[in-house]
């Protein structure tokens, strides 16, 4: 078994950072300008492009050189978006069905039980009103 010595992984390595370093600094603005273009939200678009070149300096033997590798970036940060967006949408749900869930289980008081009890804990301090609250309402 042929073992490779440490100056041929040290140049390769050297080399996989030129690379990378040519392929980020001849598209970067265009990607940022894509994902600013079709980010659902600004605060996600350098999330985009970040996890667009992680993907291609962990793949970088697969993207292809000259304009192909342009278009390999640019793929890439679509798929980012459109992990975005499904992300967004699950958590939308997550939200709306905690939203109903804690509404169909959190307990109603009605208000003129409540009026005495609230203006007695509003008269104390908080540490002895949080004590008396997790006591009584929180078991």
């Amino acid at each position: 078994m042929r073992r490779d010595s440490p100056a041929s992984d040290d140049l390769a390595g050297e080399l996989a950072e030129v690379r990378f370093a040519e392929l980020y600094g001849d598209n970067m603005r265009g990607l940022l300008g894509y994902a600013l273009r079709r980010a659902a939200d600004p605060d996600d678009v350098a999330d985009v492009v970040a996890e667009t070149f992680l993907v291609a300096w962990r793949r970088l033997g697969e993207v292809p050189l000259g304009d192909e590798g342009r278009l390999w970036l640019y793929g890439t940060a679509r798929l980012v978006l459109a992990n975005q967006d499904r992300s967004a949408r699950r958590r939308d749900r997550l939200t709306e069905r905690l939203r109903e869930e804690l509404h169909r289980s959190l307990p109603t008081y009605p208000a003129r039980e409540d009026g005495p009890v609230l203006e007695a804990l509003a008269g104390l301090s908080e540490p002895d009103r949080e004590l008396l609250m997790l006591i009584g309402w929180e078991e």
